[in-house]
């Protein structure tokens, strides 16, 4: 190789040298790259809600209570003489349940039952008197004095036998006490007595009752409806009960009644349906649960909970406007529904939210969205 051929090589390469170095001055490298991807506005991800439906399925634990209960007190002292009812028996109204002796009410009656008599006789020689004086007195043989005595007497006579028959109509009903009846038709849920034992009538304690009767052919079933759904819920509206004790049946209550109080401590108002047990099969005290269809007064809809973020202490959305900008705007929430959310008011149907919106993020900022990615075929 001569001089010159080896000059023309070294220029031939000194070209390429600066087309490369050239060449890779004009394309962008990876950090480059990135910085470009910084400075663009962040991509999100969004969603639209969703409608509700027009009415809610509200599902509540419920207890169940005997729709009539009374605990059966004694209004005689004395021993028991006897027992005539035991738990699980059913009893009409005016039944006998127990018999208590009191022999000494029955002196007590006696004694008036002879009081009273006593009193009418002197009531009758009173009037006799009276009239033989008026006689008397006309026929001038006696003085007005005599005749305004004896009116007097016979007048008091007359209030003594009247108070021996009330204290005789008093002690009467109180010997009607020795008997115990039922106060209604039931089942006999508790009794805390026995032949032989001895019981206070009239006792001020609460713990002195002698039986507890229950009616069970209906039932009260009590739930807690939450403040959301305490105006929708009214009297004659149909609910759907069910107990894990029975799987595969369901049954109908009516709603009959609500406290018309929101407890403050849970949020809540007691509501009261009413539940048939004509054979008596279920029995008070069960728990279960009740469903309820409980119509919406307004449009609610759902978001997915991944939209939620909480801002100086009240639920916000961000939501995408103008294509572009973001706003973070408060909304009123309802229940939780597990992946979803009830929001009651702050966006409209077709407002685009953010979902797991960045901590960064700020009111005002411009963002990219993503476009949803097309599902494929099956």
């Amino acid at each position: 190789m001569n001089h010159r051929t080896f000059v023309v090589l070294i220029a031939a390469g000194m070209v390429l040298l600066a087309l490369g170095m050239g060449w890779q001055w004009i394309t962008p490298g990876p950090a480059t790259a990135a910085k470009a991807d910084a400075a663009a506005p962040p991509l999100v991800r969004v969603v639209a809600p969703e409608v509700a439906a027009s009415s809610a399925s509200l599902r509540l634990p419920a207890r169940t209570a005997p729709i009539e209960q009374a605990l059966v007190f004694a209004r005689a002292t004395g021993v028991v003489a006897e027992r005539r009812v035991d738990i699980g028996d059913r009893v009409r109204r005016g039944d006998i349940l127990a018999v208590v002796a009191a022999p000494e009410i029955d002196q007590a009656v006696d004694r008036a039952r002879a009081t009273v008599s006593q009193t009418k006789a002197k009531e009758q020689l009173a009037a006799t008197n009276l009239t033989r004086t008026q006689q008397l007195v006309e026929q001038g043989f006696l003085s007005m004095q005599v005749l305004d005595e004896r009116q007097g007497t016979y007048d008091a006579a007359k209030a003594d036998r009247l108070a021996a028959e009330a204290e005789l109509r008093r002690l009467t009903e109180i010997q009607r006490f020795q008997m115990v009846r039922a106060p209604f038709p039931g089942v006999i849920a508790e009794r805390r007595i026995d032949r032989g034992d001895r019981i206070v009538g009239d006792s001020s304690s609460a713990e002195g009752y002698l039986f507890r009767l229950v009616r069970i052919d209906q039932l009260r079933v009590s739930i807690d409806a939450p403040q959301s759904v305490v105006m929708q819920v009214q009297p004659g509206m149909s609910a759907q009960v069910v107990f894990p004790e029975l799987p595969g049946q369901t049954l109908t209550a009516k709603v009959m009644r609500s406290s018309g109080v929101i407890d403050q401590r849970t949020g809540t108002m007691q509501v009261e349906l009413q539940l048939p047990n004509q054979d008596g099969r279920i029995p008070a005290g069960m728990l279960g649960e009740v469903l309820i269809e409980v119509p919406r007064t307004h449009e609610v809809l759902l978001v997915p909970n991944s939209t939620l973020i909480v801002r100086d202490g009240k639920a916000q959305v961000a939501v995408v406007e103008a294509g572009s900008r973001i706003r973070f705007v408060p909304v009123q929430l309802g229940r939780n529904l597990g992946n979803q959310t009830e929001v009651l008011s702050g966006i409209a149907r077709n407002a685009a939210l953010i979902t797991n919106p960045n901590a960064l993020l700020r009111d005002g900022d411009n963002v990219r969205v993503a476009q949803a990615e097309a599902k494929k075929a099956p």
